[in-house]
């Protein structure tokens, strides 16, 4: 992200222009409204001859959230693991440092890591989350299926909905469709419920680009009276499960390695 701000500054030299593009890579824009919106803005600025604008236009399929919505991220951006890494390293790395030094701060920024990911495991497993919304039974079933993090995320979506009024419905042979709008805002979303499967799809895209239910969709969960989230709406790698099946995984691997050192050290 940060790259590309620096080239747009660079490039275009134009804070509209750099504004209007930040926005874009991170806020999701109907297909239409994206591009009236970029012409409009290029045109205001006089950047319709800049050739590195043309050529970043081009290439909004690799930049555009509106255009990444269909492919899965977990919500996190190409370089931000690494780039949080780096904020921590740099807080204690100097230029001038000796080699030994150096491998002791990494020592203490896996520590660092190790203890983040120890705290996380125990407010999940040994702790107890207090219900605060209306909404308990879908709260409290959130706070049982998803690790402690990952809750407090889909907790806020969870409290929006009651943003969203369904102004529409159209049955389908296999469910219905709901149609949402929010208090003063001309956008409208569509959630497709298969009232044979439990599945819920919303044209956010927000399941399919983060993994976790939206807004919209709680809005119809609660329409429907639904006491739970359906499985659909939960991926698997954010659930408590995920890390207890990853950690039988390790256990099982260290256990064939150990059956051939013995097997090897026999014959």
């Amino acid at each position: 992200f940060w790259h590309l701000m620096k080239n747009a500054n660079a490039k275009a030299k134009s804070n509209v222009f750099k504004s209007m593009f930040g926005r874009m890579m991170k806020k999701a824009y109907p297909i239409g409204d994206l591009e009236e919106e970029w012409f409009a803005v290029v045109g205001k600025c006089g950047l319709r001859q800049n050739k590195w604008v043309e050529k970043i236009f081009e290439m909004r399929l690799l930049w555009a959230e509106s255009l990444l919505r269909d492919t899965f991220f977990a919500g996190m951006r190409s370089t931000q693991r690494c780039e949080q890494m780096n904020a921590f390293l740099k807080q204690y790395l100097k230029k001038n440092m000796r080699f030994y030094e150096s491998v002791i701060i990494h020592e203490l920024a896996l520590t660092h890591l190790r203890h983040t990911g120890a705290k996380a495991v125990y407010e999940t497993e040994d702790t107890i989350v207090v219900l605060a919304i209306a909404l308990q039974k879908l709260e409290k079933h959130a706070s049982e299926v998803y690790t402690r993090n990952v809750f407090f995320r889909v907790k806020k979506h969870l409290n929006r909905q009651g943003l969203y009024d369904c102004y529409e419905q159209k049955e389908t042979w296999n469910g219905c469709i709901f149609f949402l709008k929010k208090y003063a805002d001309d956008r409208t979303w569509t959630v497709e419920l298969n009232r044979r499967t439990l599945s819920l799809k919303c044209s956010c895209k927000k399941m399919e680009w983060k993994g976790l239910p939206c807004a919209h969709m709680f809005r119809v969960m609660l329409m429907e009276n639904m006491q739970s989230i359906p499985k659909s709406c939960i991926l698997k790698r954010w659930t408590c499960e995920a890390r207890e099946e990853a950690d039988n995984e390790v256990l099982e691997g260290r256990q064939e390695i150990y059956a051939e050192l013995v097997q090897t050290a026999r014959f």
